[in-house]
């Protein structure tokens, strides 16, 4: 989660410079230390998030409208943000998954950083706050009935993987989707190619771990309908890839519709999942 800087604070709030935004940003770390659990990330107590910014909104009726969106959003941002920082000072940080350790263990050191003009954030993960890392949403209630407990790599697809059927990603973490039936009535060679589309993203996006399978609409609508695309990106130099992923993560995040924003890090893990999937068709 980005800090909410003061000059935000100022814009969008119009709170005065100095010693008011320090109080009321004092009052809004009062508010997440008593109604958050520390030990949990914002992102895991969404409900209670969204008490304390009616909370805070509630007290300070002089500077926050929660009927303006703009308002909500930023006072969202801020009490994840505070609660992120409350986390990272008690040294609540993430552990890696026993999945993204034994893919570490057989996978070559990554380089400590982009080289290029358009650089991303390559901080080592234990910087991030863990709200960064476990931003993507488990799946929802319809796509964990509709598919197997356990999602293969890409290291690990068979023919007969290929051919299994599968629901469309939503566009956003939390929006219910509907998995695609024998009921059908689509052509049979659409569905067929749809379906081989979207098994193909989302083979790829689960590649990176946590899962970025949340972002398989929009990583369609973005130009990667199949895996020949995927591949002949993948294929590109490393700073093609990155200015590719820099423009996808610009667009993504500006739309005001997708509340989750693809964070720093997750770009710079998207890169790297090309240069895996690349190397893994070399061997």
């Amino acid at each position: 989660m980005p800090t909410v800087t003061r000059a935000e604070l100022k814009e969008v709030l119009g709170i005065a410079e100095g010693e008011c935004i320090d109080q009321f940003r004092s009052r809004c770390d009062e508010a997440v230390s008593r109604y958050l659990d520390i030990t949990i990330t914002g992102y895991q107590q969404r409900e209670r998030v969204e008490r304390v910014v009616a909370k805070i909104g509630a007290q300070n009726p002089d500077l926050v409208d929660l009927n303006l969106p703009a308002h909500e959003h930023i006072l969202k941002k801020l009490v994840l943000d505070r609660h992120a920082k409350q986390r990272e000072k008690r040294g609540l940080t993430c552990s890696r998954s026993k999945a993204h350790t034994r893919r570490g263990a057989n996978r070559s050191k990554r380089p400590n950083a982009v080289t290029s003009a358009r650089r991303l954030d390559t901080r080592p993960a234990r910087d991030h706050p863990c709200s960064e890392v476990e931003e993507a949403s488990p799946p929802t209630p319809a796509e964990s009935r509709s598919q197997s407990p356990e999602v293969p790599t890409s290291s690990m697809v068979t023919q007969e993987a290929r051919s299994t059927r599968l629901p469309r990603a939503s566009r956003h973490p939390g929006s219910q989707t509907s998995p695609a039936t024998s009921h059908d009535s689509v052509p049979t060679h659409r569905e067929s190619s749809s379906t081989e589309r979207d098994h193909s993203v989302l083979q790829f996006l689960d590649t990176v771990v946590p899962s970025l399978r949340w972002l398989a609409q929009s990583f369609i609508a973005f130009g990667f309908h199949d895996e020949e695309t995927i591949i002949g990106v993948a294929q590109q130099p490393r700073d093609t890839v990155v200015r590719i992923i820099e423009d996808f993560q610009k667009r993504y995040n500006g739309d005001p519709e997708n509340d989750t924003k693809i964070t720093p890090l997750q770009a710079v893990m998207l890169v790297e999942a090309f240069k895996f999937y690349r190397d893994k068709g070399r061997g």
